[in-house]
């Protein structure tokens, strides 16, 4: 990770978003409890993280973790394999998953159980125009310990949620 100050500031902005709807009235389990839509933000979250899987009850199994051309892969691959576009979360869309009245993790846990507490990609980058895959680029990341963002490198190998846009 960059210095504090990159994630103080990050942070800051980030969370200056974010909404103050309660996360019990923003967000609705699916029937198959795979997906959890967010009715305020009109997202649709996969459950679990990538390398889990919902059991009834919880996350079960052991949480993926990607570098971030593997992370890109995964979600295109995610997304042809079903009518469904998933996708990697911008820095702000996973900003606002992130709940800091909760801690470690600092998400709902009734609606994402087993999250794992560690940074976790996001589809934003510092410097998009300059993206190169064969060099490390700096890349927006989201903190489920905390709830704070910052940044890190793309070779760092960090745990994925999939989200898409309900049509």
């Amino acid at each position: 990770m960059h210095g504090k100050l990159w994630t103080i500031l990050v942070g800051l902005v980030v969370l200056a978003g974010c909404a103050s709807v309660p996360p019990a009235d923003r967000f609705v389990a699916s029937a198959d409890g795979q997906e959890v839509t967010d009715i305020h933000y009109k997202l649709v979250w996969r459950r679990c993280v990538e390398g889990m899987v919902w059991d009834g009850k919880t996350c079960s199994g052991s949480a993926l973790e990607f570098a971030y051309p593997d992370a890109l892969s995964r979600a295109r691959a995610e997304a042809g394999a079903g009518a469904k576009a998933w996708r990697i979360p911008t820095v702000q869309q996973l900003g606002h998953l992130a709940d800091r009245r909760f801690s470690k993790p600092a998400i709902d846990s009734s609606m994402f159980p087993a999250t794992p507490t560690k940074w976790f990609w996001t589809d934003s980058d510092l410097h998009p125009a300059d993206y190169d895959p064969f060099q490390p680029q700096d890349i927006w990341v989201v903190d489920f310990a905390s709830g704070r963002s910052g940044m890190t490198k793309s070779d760092d190998r960090l745990p994925l949620r999939l989200v898409r846009v309900i049509k």
